[in-house]
């Protein structure tokens, strides 16, 4: 049995139109109800669907179909678990709407256990967990910097563990630098 949130498209259509709120919580939404189940549905890249994503999906696929030409072939390797698509649209998201770092850490913990519950050989899914993952640790890196420039860290290693789990609020790094 297969869990299909329709919410995906919706949560595509409104990144598409700058609803980025709405397709935060359209996406928090899918993950919550997909984590725990063991089999989720798979989004097709048909080109009809192709229009609703952004520029870096659609270069993702483009490299996975030039990359692994077998993808053309079986219509399951041209396609993404929709909770790996959730992940992505959920950070997207968050780096639009400024979220904090505690938030982009617990996107990442999501991202780890899916990356671990990874076993099938699906370029595209690999791909898209890892550009999901990267853009996770840039953004990060992000407001580490700027919580190191604003609270005038000389501290190279408190820099270092605003890296992850650290909530970018002026109180916090004044607390750190204590």
């Amino acid at each position: 049995m297969y869990a299909i949130i329709t919410t995906d498209f919706e949560a595509f259509y409104a990144y598409k139109c700058g609803e980025y709120q709405r397709c935060f919580r359209l996406s928090t939404q899918s993950i919550r109800t997909l984590i725990g189940g063991k089999e989720t549905s798979y989004v097709f890249t048909y080109p009809e669907f192709i229009q609703l994503m952004d520029d870096d999906i659609v270069s993702l696929i483009a490299l996975t179909l030039i990359v692994n030409p077998s993808c053309r072939d079986i219509p399951r390797h041209a396609s993404v678990r929709q909770s790996y698509l959730s992940l992505y649209l959920m950070t997207q998201c968050q780096m639009k709407l400024h979220h904090s770092l505690t938030s982009l850490a617990q996107t990442l913990d999501y991202v780890e256990i899916a990356r671990r519950l990874l076993r099938e050989a699906c370029t595209f899914n690999q791909l898209l967990l890892k550009l999901t993952e990267r853009r996770i640790h840039q953004q990060t890196v992000r407001i580490a910097m700027i919580l190191w420039r604003d609270c005038e860290v000389v501290n190279f290693d408190v820099y270092k563990c605003t890296i992850r789990r650290f909530s970018a609020s002026s109180e916090d790094c004044k607390r750190v630098l204590k």
